[in-house]
């Protein structure tokens, strides 16, 4: 049986990945057990919502829609909305598993960690970084609009200098973007280890990556980009599906296939069993933070320098 791994310990960059991995292969029966049982009723409901959202999609993108309840936009309206809210629960739900789970583990590497523990800390947690989230994409959305109002009136009506100053604002929107993902992307963290409030959550998760901003955003966004292309593969058959059932919804005038039906669904399911693999990417930014309270403060090292003294005395 290999070593437990210790969290407290020094890395190098690619060592952070493969102590990543590493951690969620230990330790993937009792993490992704209590993540199925605690999040999974949220990733049905985002399924099942996904599903009517990519059937009404495809259905108006193949002229297909049968009206009969308002417009087809407004048809799928309601089941985006669902979606959505059931994805940022999924998200919620997977962060505060992930960080309950690095807390026990923390505290004891021997102990066993039962679902019934990971309930009982995620739910403390759980509205505080939901709630934060929320918040966040509040923000995002009314200064997007903000961008979009002030640009009509720069314009004065041109079309053309409407869309010139709109992406010139996205782009300046998307760094912020970044910058702001990056400096506030450890804050569930300290909720769920720390159990501090937001904004002191928020203003740890600021201080912590100062002076470590680039690394911070390396580690994230190469982490990000293997976890992404591992949860293509659970759309992939969806994928599949969908090309087949376009081009025989194009060949074949009439209602909407089977073939495109299963593809909606395959596509929701293989969306929502994605978010499971989000786990690793908290896990790695709990590697990380460790990794450079280390190098910072020492801690591993100052706990051995006092058993070495106890055991003199």
């Amino acid at each position: 049986m290999k070593e437990k791994i210790e969290l407290y310990r020094m890395r190098t960059f690619t060592e952070l990945l493969s102590d990543t991995f590493s951690f969620v292969r230990q330790n993937f029966k009792p993490l992704f057990k209590g993540l199925f049982f605690i999040a999974s009723p949220a990733m049905l409901l985002s399924a099942i919502a996904g599903f009517f959202f990519w059937k009404n999609y495809f259905a108006i993108f193949m002229n297909e829609m049968v009206e009969r309840s308002g417009s087809p936009i407004a048809n799928m309206f309601f089941p985006m909305i669902l979606m959505y809210l059931c994805m940022i629960i999924s998200i919620t739900l997977v962060m505060a598993v992930t960080y309950s789970y690095i807390k026990f583990y923390r505290e004891d590497k021997e102990r066993e960690i039962t679902v019934s523990m990971l309930w009982q800390e995620s739910k403390k947690h759980f509205w505080k970084i939901i709630g934060t989230l929320m918040l966040i994409l509040v923000a995002l959305i009314v200064i997007m609009l903000l961008f979009t109002f002030l640009g009509g009136i720069v314009s004065g009506g041109n079309a053309g200098l409407t869309v010139l100053f709109i992406f010139l604002m996205m782009i300046i929107f998307l760094v912020l973007g970044v910058f702001f993902s990056v400096k506030f992307a450890f804050f569930p963290f300290f909720i769920v280890l720390s159990d501090s409030s937001v904004i002191n959550s928020i203003s740890a998760s600021y201080n912590f990556t100062r002076g470590i901003f680039w690394k911070t955003f390396g580690f994230i966004f190469v982490l990000g980009m293997i976890v992404g292309f591992a949860s293509g593969i659970f759309m992939v058959p969806g994928y599949l599906f969908m090309v087949i059932g376009l081009i025989t919804g194009i060949t074949h005038t009439g209602s909407t296939s089977f073939i495109l039906l299963l593809s909606n669904a395959l596509i929701s399911v293989g969306m929502a069993c994605a978010f499971m693999l989000y786990s690793v990417i908290f896990t790695g930014n709990s590697i990380f933070y460790f990794s450079e309270i280390e190098k910072k403060d020492g801690v591993m090292a100052n706990r051995e320098i006092d058993e070495i003294g106890k055991c003199e005395e």
